[in-house]
C-alpha cells in the first residue's frame, strides 16, 4: 500500500520561495537563512550567528523545498551551495497569489456589503 505524503507549505516556506524568486541566478543558503531567521532568534543563539550556523540553518529550510521540487540546488566550490526556484515553485507562488487575490475580492465584497447595510439602516 502506497502512503500519500502531503507537503506542508508553511508561511516560512512561502517566504523562502518568494525570497529566492526575487534573486536572479539563485541565492546562497546562508543568505536565505539570514532573511528567514529573525533578529530575536539570532539574539538567543549564545555564540552569535556565524557563517556556518547560517549555512546549516539555510540548508535546513531549503532541503524540504528541494525534495518537493520547488527549489533546485546548485553545488558551489565552497559552502553548501546556491538554490534557485523551479518551474513548479513558480507555479505554486502563482497559485498562491491567485488565491490571495480571490480572498482580497471576497473581503472587499464583505466590506462593501457591510458598509451598504450600515448606510441603509441609518
Amino acid at each position: 500500500m502506497a502512503v500519500e505524503r502531503k507537503f506542508n507549505l508553511t508561511p516560512t516556506r512561502i517566504k523562502a520561495l518568494r525570497f529566492v524568486k526575487g534573486r536572479s541566478g539563485g541565492v546562497y543558503v546562508s543568505l536565505l537563512a539570514q532573511e528567514l531567521l529573525t533578529s530575536e532568534y539570532r539574539q538567543r543563539v549564545g555564540s552569535g550567528f556565524s557563517a556556518q550556523q547560517a549555512t546549516r540553518s539555510g540548508a535546513g529550510y531549503a532541503v524540504p523545498l528541494i525534495k518537493a521540487g520547488l527549489l533546485t540546488k546548485h553545488a558551489t566550490t565552497y559552502g553548501w551551495g546556491r538554490v534557485s526556484i523551479t518551474e513548479a515553485g513558480l507555479k505554486v507562488l502563482s497559485d498562491l497569489d491567485a488565491q490571495e487575490a480571490g480572498l482580497d475580492a471576497v473581503i472587499e465584497r464583505c466590506i462593501d456589503a457591510r458598509d451598504g447595510g450600515e448606510q441603509g439602516s441609518t
